[in-house]
């Protein structure tokens, strides 16, 4: 399976960040090694949180960047030659030496809902999914109109869809006149909706309802 990755930066806390991903599979959560030489692995962690440039750029859905913390400190890990590993596959997917360090911040966590934003399994901004309208388009022609909206309904209200729902927006998807994130989008700026903060799952999540495989 081709994959596309790169290590861009180390904190100044010692951990690496960067990305992995896989165009064919974009869903597919990754587990990453860092490693010096070909087996010295110094870091584990999941190719798994969101990125507005990656999103921007196409890779991954925004959803396949990591950041894993190491065993090294900053300035070991800029004199290393890191190897990023596919862990699956064991298959490098690049090589990098003297990599930026950048600062660490130390994050505030005042309350649940910032607890939540630490967790690359959940967000709350739809907005992180806006390129996923692709995945989105391949599940609906897939499993039709009626399962889109089913699906949309749930993960975006919480509920059941209604009849009146499915057909006002079944009609609009059928026409053309609405896409299916523009549909999600549309389910978030009902009073239904703002009455209650939820929170989504990521698209690498199992239980993401818009995943084929």
């Amino acid at each position: 399976m081709l994959l596309r990755g790169a290590i861009d930066a180390i904190t100044t806390g010692g951990r690496v960040r960067g990305w992995v991903s896989t165009p064919a599979d974009p869903t597919r959560r990754i587990t990453v090694a860092l490693a010096r030489g070909a087996s010295d692995v110094v870091g584990l962690g999941f190719a798994d949180q969101y990125r507005d440039d990656l999103a921007e750029a196409g890779i991954g859905l925004g959803w396949c960047a990591f950041d894993v913390r190491t065993e090294l400190s900053p300035a070991e890990l800029r004199k290393t030659e890191l190897a990023l590993i596919e862990v699956e596959q064991r298959a490098v997917v690049c090589v990098a030496s003297d990599v930026e360090i950048i600062p660490d911040p130390t994050p505030t966590i005042r309350d649940l809902s910032e607890i939540s934003a630490c967790d690359p399994n959940y967000f709350t901004d739809l907005n992180r999914l806006r390129a996923c309208d692709g995945l989105m388009r391949r599940f609906l022609m897939a499993r039709g109109i009626e399962a889109f909206l089913s699906a949309a309904y749930i993960y975006v209200l919480g509920r059941a869809a209604d009849r009146s729902g499915l057909e006002t927006y079944g009609r609009l998807l059928r026409g053309g006149r609405l896409t299916p994130i523009e549909a999600l989008f549309l389910l978030s700026d009902s009073d239904e909706f703002r009455g209650r903060v939820r929170t989504f799952v990521s698209p690498k999540s199992p239980s993401f309802p818009f995943r084929l495989a």
